[in-house]
């Protein structure tokens, strides 16, 4: 078995979405309509700042803030078992990456007119490309950092904390190949690592939780995987 050592660093923002998610959550709707509306919400607080007008303005952020909790909520939703697609994963991406380029694009646009003038447009343009080529690199990680191939079963572990042998005696010895340990005595706080489970399969991984499941425990960073 060959043992890979895992650097963890998670910062998630608050999980408004919560509670658009504990009403629909078991209604027909698709994650990618989800998305949909919340690029709509962001079109509209690009035009609101490219606009600049005294009311525009004090509705643009409104906008963009229920476009960034819809946008939240369609991801909790895709986790949820069978919600999920290929597809949406990517779509999500290339609509959010396509509405940072628009934002900073409208408030060049918006700002054109004020004290600093055209230069609103030229700083505006570069920083939405930018935002559009963080958004690939990040996609170009994401799909390289999770194949770990070493044509052997796999032990993952955290690298930086004291642990008893014991622990990896429960992933060496599970009766199943691909195995997680969790501490299901928490402290309610936004520093674990929540894992959540629905019928034995896993539908949540990160520091905010929305609640809905029938498991919910802390990952101590310990995995087995096979080959």
């Amino acid at each position: 078995m060959k043992v890979f050592y895992y650097y963890h660093n998670e910062t998630v923002g608050p999980s408004y979405s919560t509670f658009f998610i504990r009403p629909t959550h078991r209604l027909p709707i698709h994650p990618n309509f989800i998305t949909t509306l919340s690029k709509i919400a962001g079109i509209g607080c690009v035009v609101c700042f490219a606009l600049g007008t005294p009311v525009l303005i004090i509705i643009a952020p409104i906008l963009y803030i229920l476009g960034h909790i819809l946008d939240q909520a369609g991801g909790e939703l895709a986790r949820l078992p069978g919600k999920s697609s290929t597809f949406g994963h990517y779509y999500d991406h290339a609509a959010g990456a396509m509405g940072y380029l628009s934002l900073f694009i409208g408030l060049g646009i918006g700002l054109s007119g004020e004290v600093i003038g055209a230069y609103a447009i030229r700083f505006g343009i570069p920083a939405g490309v930018a935002s559009v080529l963080t958004m690939g690199v990040r996609m170009l990680i994401e799909a390289r950092s999770g194949v770990m191939e070493s044509g052997d079963d796999l032990l993952l572990m955290d690298a930086d904390v004291l642990y008893d042998v014991r622990m990896l005696r429960l992933l060496t010895e599970a009766a199943e190949a691909n195995t997680l340990l969790i501490n299901r005595d928490f402290e309610e706080c936004d520093e674990p690592v929540k894992v959540g489970i629905i019928d034995g399969r896993i539908v949540e991984f990160r520091k905010r939780a929305s609640g809905l499941y029938d498991m919910i425990g802390e990952s101590v960073v310990f995995f087995s995987f096979s080959s």
